[in-house]
């Protein structure tokens, strides 16, 4: 009678136990799905800052206004998923830098998903 008691009283207290530590997994769960859902809704409003690298220049559309060229570019750059994208890019560049913007230069560019894959390039010299 005092074994089946004993056994008993440890199946209540692993119920008990696992209940628990189910309990505290839940709550993590939730903590880190909202502290996501966060992250991601500010990515998508402020954009997130990628590399990007000028795959093509479009010399037939350089512009020459007031010392500014404006040059239609691709780059090629991450978005938040990590995918690959290319993508067509009109910046706004002081003469002076135009040869900085050449096939395989590097930029930094902000991507914001949330203007429809607004593409900022944030470079000295450029402009959007």
């Amino acid at each position: 009678m005092k074994v089946s008691m004993k056994i008993a009283d440890i199946a209540m207290y692993t119920v008990f136990v696992i209940a628990a530590v189910l309990i505290v997994f839940c709550c993590v769960a939730i903590i880190n799905s909202i502290r996501d859902t966060k992250k991601n809704n500010f990515i998508r409003e402020n954009g997130i800052i990628s590399d990007a690298i000028i795959v093509k220049v479009h010399q037939e559309d350089v512009q020459n206004i007031e010392g500014w060229l404006q040059l239609i570019v691709t780059v090629k750059y991450k978005d938040i998923q990590n995918k690959e994208i290319q993508a067509i890019k009109d910046i706004g560049v002081k003469n002076i830098l135009s040869n900085q913007f050449q096939v395989g230069s590097h930029l930094q560019i902000k991507y914001v998903p949330e203007r429809s894959g607004d593409i900022i390039v944030l470079h000295e010299g450029a402009k959007n």
